[in-house]
């Protein structure tokens, strides 16, 4: 696995994902598989932070999704405990 570090930026992501608020998009028109944050009103694309976070072990698609073409993306254990130590349990 990748090592990061839990930079501002990415410590909001993993709390957006810990809101169940990203998304793997296989619909998507320019990019089959972008990653979106589905979040006040917006819809920004997080593709490639998504995947090097994934690539850490910080988050995966969630295998339960019923569809297979939009897919939340879910903290791991080890995502849940970078938010938690990062942030002192608050999101």
């Amino acid at each position: 696995m990748a090592e990061l570090h839990p930079t501002p930026t990415r410590l909001a992501l993993l709390a957006s994902i810990d809101r169940g608020a990203v998304f793997e998009d296989w619909y998507a028109e320019i990019e089959p598989g972008e990653i979106r944050v589905h979040e006040f009103g917006r819809r920004d694309r997080a593709t490639a932070k998504v995947r090097e976070m994934k690539a850490a072990g910080w988050c995966i698609t969630d295998p339960a999704g019923e569809d297979l073409h939009v897919r939340r993306i879910v903290l791991t254990d080890i995502g849940r405990a970078v938010l938690e130590q990062n942030t002192g349990g608050t999101r």
